[in-house]
């Protein structure tokens, strides 16, 4: 490796030397030439000499070198007394691209980011798009809990993007909603809700909820702050409830069409609804079946599937 891709990894021309340097060694199982967006993630402090480096951890003992005018990559990992060989070439002075095999005859793709040290943590779809303008709606990895590989499905084309998945409803769904620890696919993973753990987290980051059938031109999007004080049940940190949130300007009955919340408790048609009557409590933007942010008549709308994102 040569000063030019020092001085690109690090923002100032240095020679090499045995500091460490954080890398990431980004690795999927599906050998297709890609890698997969959901993959695996391990940050490794690599020391450079020359054109050889090398990495150690309690569990990792990894050694390689470039080769060719530094447009190779050869490397090779010991991991739980298990061996992987790796080969790749440069696609940016960067970032190295190839395939992986092991000796239990398993094989895959790599990635191996030289820049990870210069690369944002990303800890929510508002971050992927904040950081990649031209991120397109799909499945993405953050940092979530302190699980630094969590894939996540963003929401990229509604009211800007940044949405992440954090609920999925279905009409009739109250006694089949079920807890998952990954929600990366709404079309298929119709009834299921981010452990609590997962959603306290990205909750916590979060300024906005947005409920949508799935259709981009239907959604509603509600401030948390304002969820946060609903008077008979604020924002819920344990989404396996019935209830998300739930607003009456008089008694907390959901009866007097006064009432604005986001599935009945019991009613289990109603799982998926949404009842804008409260004039007091409303979205601060919404459009198709949720109505207009100008609507001043009271909207019902149970949805036989719902989409619920926070960003």
């Amino acid at each position: 490796m040569n000063k030019s891709i020092i001085a690109a990894l690090i923002g100032s021309a240095l020679t090499f030397s045995a500091n460490a340097q954080q890398v990431n060694l980004n690795e999927d199982a599906v050998l297709d030439s890609n890698l997969e967006a959901v993959h695996q993630r391990t940050s490794l402090n690599v020391s450079f000499s020359e054109n050889n480096f090398s990495a150690q951890t309690d569990e990792i003992t990894l050694t390689g070198s470039f080769i060719e005018n530094d447009a190779i990559v050869q490397f090779h990992k010991e991991e739980n007394g298990g061996n992987t060989y790796y080969l790749g070439k440069k696609l940016t002075n960067t970032l190295y691209q190839g395939t992986w095999y092991n000796s239990a005859q398993e094989s895959g793709d790599f990635q191996l980011d030289l820049a990870a040290s210069n690369t944002p943590t990303l800890r929510s779809c508002f971050d992927v798009v904040t950081y990649d303008q031209t991120a397109a709606s799909g499945v993405y990895i953050i940092e979530a809990n302190d699980t630094p590989t969590k894939p996540v499905y963003c929401n990229m084309d509604i009211a800007q993007g940044g949405w992440t998945l954090v609920d999925t409803r279905a009409r009739y769904g109250l006694n089949t909603h079920t807890s998952v620890t990954e929600l990366t696919d709404p079309m298929i993973q119709t009834n299921h809700y981010l452990a609590s753990d997962i959603w306290q987290y990205l909750k916590m980051g979060a300024t906005q909820m947005m409920v949508t059938d799935g259709i981009n031109d239907n959604y509603a999007i509600f401030d948390l702050s304002l969820l946060e004080s609903a008077n008979c049940q604020a924002l819920t940190d344990d989404l396996s409830t019935g209830t998300v949130f739930h607003s009456e300007s008089d008694s907390c009955t959901f009866g007097g069409a006064d009432y604005t919340y986001l599935s009945h408790p019991t009613n289990s048609y109603l799982f998926s609804a949404m009842y804008i009557y409260n004039m007091d409590f409303l979205p601060i933007e919404r459009s198709g079946r949720y109505g207009t942010t100008s609507s001043t008549n009271k909207i019902y709308y149970a949805a036989p599937k719902i989409q619920i994102f926070v960003r």
